[in-house]
């Protein structure tokens, strides 16, 4: 007779939880009217643009070589708003054999030598070297504008006198700054 009456308890006790959680799964529904709500930030569009700059060989760079029959220096700044964000160096040589571009990978030697005498870590630029049958390959990439200072500013032929009022050029500026040193540029945006 307990066991029936238990169970009997059990049922009704069960029963009136379905009840209960039917009831408030329609009360939900109708506070909520089925609707979903959603919630999002309105994020400012940033203007991205590009300054490309090339020259050929030059005397008056940190890289330079008497040996290659042709060079492009090239630099690349984006622009991520008023300022410039990134910059990037690169160095590509054409030489008569692979075994001359291979004599000239002496520049990423002179590279380490300087930035140690500085007292600059040599992986701070990212410096990239390869030569691949005739031309040497080199590049240089400030991710972070920190990355970029008296001692870096020799890669991308800014004067020292320059760099602080480099940090603030707009992108007009620097193309004017960098053609006044013979680099054709031009603006991608």
């Amino acid at each position: 007779m307990k066991d029936e009456k238990r169970k009997k308890t059990l049922v009704m006790v069960g029963s009136l939880l379905i009840l209960l959680c039917v009831f408030i799964i329609i009360f939900l529904l109708i506070i909520t009217n089925g609707n979903e709500t959603k919630t999002s930030e309105e994020v400012e569009e940033k203007k991205l643009e590009a300054l490309v700059c090339r020259s050929a060989g030059r005397e008056d760079g940190f890289f330079h070589s008497d040996t290659a029959n042709q060079i492009v220096n090239e630099i690349k700044i984006t622009y991520d708003g008023d300022s410039f964000d990134k910059l990037y160096y690169s160095y590509e040589g054409t030489y008569r054999s692979e075994e001359v571009a291979k004599g000239d990978e002496s520049m990423h030697a002179d590279y380490n030598i300087y930035m140690g005498e500085n007292s600059l870590a040599q992986d701070s630029l990212s410096p990239t070297y390869s030569v691949a049958k005739n031309k040497y390959h080199l590049t240089l990439y400030a991710d972070e504008k920190d990355d970029f200072n008296k001692v870096t500013a020799v890669f991308f032929y800014v004067d020292d006198e320059d760099v602080e009022r480099f940090k603030r050029f707009s992108i007009d500026e620097m193309k004017k700054y960098y053609e006044a040193k013979d680099f054709k540029c031009s603006i991608i945006k």
